[in-house]
């Protein structure tokens, strides 16, 4: 009897483990394909089932950082129940990635810490399949088309249904797992010594082509940091220098789309935004739009205590959609069934959650921020720290945790990671 048992949980810890792999390598594609979410929902039903009697549920609520996230969520719940129109009802239920994710992840990890190990494995080389898809898609349609922009930005992301800075961002967080995490980890069986640093440098080039300017800019801070930590030798240190110097150099001087991309900010047309009144026909760059939409959300968070209360969660987008109306930008068209810059977020998280939850809500979030990075400084290891400084300094250019694919990658990176350095602390105090 006891060898039956033990034969059949062997059994249900092997599909757990590859129900988890899966769930991540499919990660990249969760806006075009939601087999992710149909996995992520069978693992909860499995775990709830083998695993909520095993583990000791009260660490899980004792963690000040699941306290704030259901806080957050808890300020969705409110304003669901005074607005409930469309825009609330969708974010109530893309929001609880806050809640349940975390509490999802802790059944993962902390009964068996190889499960992590495994989520990592599954998300790297997720994101190197949907990279080789997108190379693949863009090399067939250059050949049809002749047009090299295939293999840049939006064009080269589109093909997993996600934007570029996103796919740059899922990128940039695998990266730092193929920097930081011994190479048997991230290809398992691959005994090849060269398997990982050509993973590491394909996803580098990855990084270049879908050109996020900001995510680039993070990419080149965590490899010269990387270099000064893994090179001893002066000399090698000073190559990897000028070698970092002579790429970007290059990179500059020669026309290309990446360079572009830096070249097109013009810092002469970026007080327009906060003066003039109509913007038809006005030329938007990814720096100005974002300044004119925090200016509305601002605008609208001066009214009737607005700065206090915010605008019910998502319900905003009714009163900004009249304010992008009046200011003459581009509506869309029906004949082409677009909608322009109607239905935008505020493309920055802190404004974001200022306009929808007041005070209160930038308050909670900037919370959660300001604690991780003073948690993770504490700690020896600085993988989480790497995490939580690309999210804080992301989210002052995009709402990070109104995106499916945005919130999903939050909440798994950062409530694995906590989870690894409260069991390990765990340990530590054990053993002492």
């Amino acid at each position: 009897m006891d060898g039956t048992k033990k034969i059949a949980s062997s059994k249900i810890e092997r599909i757990t483990e590859a129900v988890v792999f899966m769930a991540l390598f499919a990660l990249p594609w969760i806006n075009k394909v939601h087999v992710a979410t149909f996995l992520f929902m069978g693992l909860a039903v499995l775990l709830l089932s083998q695993r909520i009697r095993k583990i000791d549920l009260s660490f899980f609520y004792k963690q000040w950082i699941f306290i704030l996230f259901l806080l957050y969520y808890i300020l969705q719940v409110i304003v669901l129940c005074i607005f409930p129109d469309h825009w609330n009802k969708s974010a109530i239920s893309q929001k609880a990635s806050l809640v349940v994710i975390p509490f999802l992840f802790y059944m993962v990890c902390v009964p068996d810490k190889g499960l992590w190990k495994t989520t990592i494995r599954g998300f790297v080389l997720g994101n190197v399949f949907a990279a080789i898809c997108c190379a693949a898609y863009a090399v067939s349609r250059y050949f049809s088309t002749g047009n090299p922009r295939v293999f840049f930005y939006h064009t080269y992301a589109g093909f997993t249904g996600m934007n570029a800075i996103y796919f740059s961002l899922y990128i940039l967080v695998s990266l730092i797992y193929l920097l930081k995490y011994p190479p048997e980890v991230i290809v398992g069986g691959i005994r090849s010594k060269w398997a990982v640093p050509l993973i590491t440098a394909f996803q580098l080039f990855n990084l270049l082509l879908l050109s996020s300017k900001m995510m680039i800019a993070l990419g080149v801070i965590i490899l010269l940091l990387t270099v000064r930590d893994r090179l001893k030798n002066a000399v090698q240190k000073t190559m990897a220098l000028l070698l970092f110097i002579l790429v970007g150099v290059s990179l500059a001087i020669v026309k290309n789309p990446v360079s572009r991309r830096f070249y097109d900010i013009n810092f002469t047309n970026y007080g327009q935004v906060f003066h003039q009144d109509t913007f038809t026909d006005f030329h938007f760059d990814g720096l100005n739009l974002r300044l004119l939409l925090w200016r509305l959300g601002a605008e609208l968070s001066q009214k009737n205590l607005a700065w206090l209360t915010g605008q019910g969660g998502e319900h905003y987008h009714d009163a900004l959609n009249v304010k992008i109306k009046q200011s003459g930008m581009y509506a869309g068209d029906s004949v082409s069934h677009t909608t322009g810059y109607l239905n935008y977020n505020m493309h920055n998280q802190y404004m974001e959650s200022y306009v929808q939850y007041g005070s209160v809500g930038l308050l909670i979030l900037i919370i959660i921020i300001a604690g991780l990075i003073y948690f993770s400084f504490s700690q020896p290891t600085v993988l989480l720290r790497y995490f939580v400084l690309i999210f804080g300094v992301l989210f002052f250019s995009e709402s990070v945790l109104e995106t499916q694919s945005g919130i999903l990658v939050f909440t798994i990176i950062i409530s694995g990671e906590w989870i690894q350095l409260q069991q390990q602390k765990k340990i530590l105090n054990f053993t002492v």
